[in-house]
């Protein structure tokens, strides 16, 4: 590479590499003139590495949405009979590139209505206990993105934020987090605690599993990265929300008894049934719904409730 312009991308680094002593590669001011790319989902990698000229990679708006969809799809997505299908599910896709490259390079050709359609469910309505269909792979990805996270409290405060909607404050976030104890440290003073908490959004947006709400005391999560979340809540953590509120779910006694979490924006039909003598979840620590019709039923259990 010595005396020459090359362009070297190095794609996808989970980990910091040495790529001087393992991969005999020019780093820093030893590049001349090559330039090195290297993408990766988590900031702290490049930190770690030395890399100073960092810049992420965001949301599409709809227009830039629309042109890679339209430009990896190919002429397929002028197909009369699709009528409105692809705009549908260029909006679903929620501008998140990995998205829509993948559904784009899965509907390439396909000018069926019926593959599109069942795309466009899938991304509105995934399996709420496992990663398959068109984006298994992709969400597996954003939950290695999870897996990856240095330690628990990261990954608790993950989880709990995926539970409240977007645009929440951090400091409704603080509530939950403190009652359930997430953050790590003896002694800690509130404003400890809230610089704490602070750091621990920076780190999940560098991570690119936060994002930055509509206000600067706000944080948003995308979709498809809720959807992940909430699957590795319920399976790993037997968290159940709204895309498990189904009665076959809850009449399984070993599954209420393993409930840690129950979270729902809406009353639920079924909660309510089992309220407040039937419910019994012996590990439940978490009890958060909005809007909630029987609130004097919860009376009973305000130790699970926040």
């Amino acid at each position: 590479m010595k005396d020459k312009n090359i362009l070297l991308i190095v794609d996808n680094i989970w980990e910091p590499l040495d790529l001087t002593t393992t991969f005999g590669i020019a780093f820093g001011a030893a590049c001349g003139r090559n330039k090195l790319l290297l993408t990766t989902r988590n900031l702290d990698v490049l930190e770690r590495m030395g890399s100073t000229k960092n810049f992420r990679m965001g949301i599409l708006n709809e227009e830039e949405a629309w042109i890679l969809l339209t430009k990896m799809t190919g002429n397929v997505i002028r197909t009369r009979e699709l009528h409105s299908l692809p705009n549908d599910v260029c909006k679903e896709c929620g501008g998140l590139p990995i998205i829509i490259c993948t559904i784009a390079k899965a509907l390439k050709n396909k000018s069926h209505p019926s593959v599109w359609k069942v795309a466009l469910q899938e991304l509105k309505a995934p399996s709420p206990t496992k990663f398959t269909g068109f984006l298994g792979k992709e969400y597996a990805k954003i939950a290695l993105s999870y897996e990856y996270l240095r330690d628990d409290e990261l990954k608790k405060t993950f989880l709990i934020s995926s539970l409240l909607g977007n645009n929440s404050s951090i400091s409704e976030l603080f509530r939950h987090v403190v009652c359930l104890d997430i953050l790590e440290g003896t002694n800690l003073t509130m404003e400890d605690a809230r610089d704490r908490l602070d750091k621990l959004v920076r780190d999940l947006k560098d991570a690119c599993l936060l994002f930055d709400g509509l206000r600067s005391e706000q944080f948003a999560m995308h979709d498809v990265i809720r959807d992940v979340a909430l699957t590795i809540a319920y399976v790993d953590h037997h968290v159940f929300t709204m895309r498990n509120d189904v009665e076959r779910e809850w009449k399984e006694g070993d599954k209420l008894k393993k409930c840690t979490k129950i979270s729902s924006p809406y009353s639920s039909i079924i909660i309510s049934k089992l309220l407040p003598n039937d419910l019994g979840c012996p590990n439940l620590e978490y009890f958060y719904m909005w809007n909630s019709l029987f609130k004097n039923s919860c009376s009973t259990s305000r130790r699970a409730s926040l």
